[in-house]
């Protein structure tokens, strides 16, 4: 299910035109989810080659990626930076890493001064 097939079935229930099935109620979940605009997504959503933050059940914020199924103890695991294993039951939600700072920006510089000053 889309996003515009989403909008359009929430859109009819809300007028009440319509209803919501069943097998749609995950994707409708995943979207809003996704949709919150603090940029966590479920974890299910984690992208396959790329570092991103995860969030556990258990309050914890780290770095992981997904795990090289060669190496990894089973099938969806992901790993820390450290290549500590972490069981997919425990993770919940995933973000992207925010994008560095621009080290003039975060200098206070314009940008045309030389970095060895």
């Amino acid at each position: 299910m889309n996003t515009h097939d989403i909008e359009t079935v929430l859109r009819s229930f809300l007028t009440g035109d319509g209803y919501i099935a069943a097998d749609d109620i995950p994707a409708i979940c995943a979207a809003l989810e996704a949709a919150r605009g603090d940029g966590w997504q479920p974890i299910e959503t984690a992208p396959n080659e790329a570092w991103f933050l995860v969030h556990s059940d258990r309050g914890w914020i780290g770095l992981a990626r997904r795990s090289d199924p060669d190496y990894a103890p089973d099938e969806g695991w992901f790993e820390d930076e450290h290549t500590e294993f972490l069981d997919p039951a425990w993770l919940t939600h995933w973000r992207p890493l925010p994008a560095p700072p621009a080290i003039d920006r975060a200098r206070g510089k314009s940008g045309k001064e030389a970095i060895n000053d």
